[in-house]
């Protein structure tokens, strides 16, 4: 199966051939699969049966360490391939489990909610003027 790109901009998802080429692999895999290979770690994006290809996004760093955290972050991010859902509002309230859109991971998340203030002056307060006597 031919490996190509999905970590390019713009993607081509109608002929993934036209994605840089990252090389030819023995067997098939599932979409969510991490793929293991001495060029590096990949994750299926997209499938194609017909070409006998898919288009994968390339892990820098996969930690496959349970219990592995992302803490206090805008978004959730995967702690295993570190894929960041930009739609994370999206999701539910706390201690619900995801699945990261990358990788597959099930994932638990918790939503933190901050309270935060803004203030504005309206009105000055009383000023009165006194000296010192001593």
């Amino acid at each position: 199966m031919k490996l190509y790109s999905l970590d390019c901009k713009p993607i081509n998802y109608e002929d993934l051939s036209k994605n840089p080429y990252i090389g030819e692999i023995e067997g098939s895999f599932e979409i969510y699969e991490v793929i293991r290979t001495e060029k590096g770690d990949f994750v299926s994006g997209i499938r194609d049966f017909k070409n006998d290809c898919a288009g994968v996004h390339r892990i820098d760093q996969l930690n496959l360490e349970i219990g592995a955290e992302k803490e206090y972050e805008q978004n959730i991010i995967c702690p295993c391939c570190g894929h960041e859902n930009i739609d994370s509002w999206e999701c539910g309230d706390s201690d619900d489990n995801h699945q990261c859109g990358q990788c597959g991971a099930t994932l638990e998340t918790e939503r933190i909610v901050t309270v935060e203030y803004s203030s504005k002056l309206v009105k000055l307060p009383d000023i009165a003027r006194a000296k010192f006597i001593d």
